[in-house]
């Protein structure tokens, strides 16, 4: 079973990893293309307003989800369902999620389903057991 960290010893805070989410939601803007201008209109590569699109699940299954804001739909501990954070690191077998309240959440991928948001407002569910 794994429990919950208090990360206050290690500095490392959910406050201290807002910098590396907004370099993610930059790193997630260039990958997915999003072009909105200033207005918040969505445009395309030639110029005119566009039709927001789901970005290109190929694309979304091997992005790097270092500083993700990051929710547990569904786990096997049932526990850790709900819980949702900025991803801190990210191994083969689990996802570690620091939430508000500076608690470091080690979440099994096996099993368990996740789900975040890409610049655009695009909601994506990912498997853990695909990650």
């Amino acid at each position: 079973m794994v429990h919950p960290v208090d990360l206050r010893p290690f500095l490392c805070s959910y406050e201290s990893l807002m910098p590396l989410h907004a370099m993610w939601n930059n790193y997630m803007s260039g990958l997915i293309g999003d072009s909105r201008g200033q207005d918040g209109i969505l445009r395309s590569s030639q110029g005119g307003t566009g039709i927001k699109q789901q970005p290109d699940s190929r694309l979304l299954a091997h992005a790097d989800l270092h500083g993700c804001l990051m929710a547990v739909v569904s786990c096997p501990e049932v526990r850790n369902s709900g819980i949702e954070g900025v991803v801190a690191a990210v191994t083969p077998q689990v996802v570690c999620l620091v939430t508000a309240e500076d608690r470091l959440h080690v979440v099994l991928k096996r099993g368990s389903r996740f789900k975040y948001r890409v610049p655009g407002d695009f909601m994506v569910t990912v498997d853990g057991d695909t990650m």
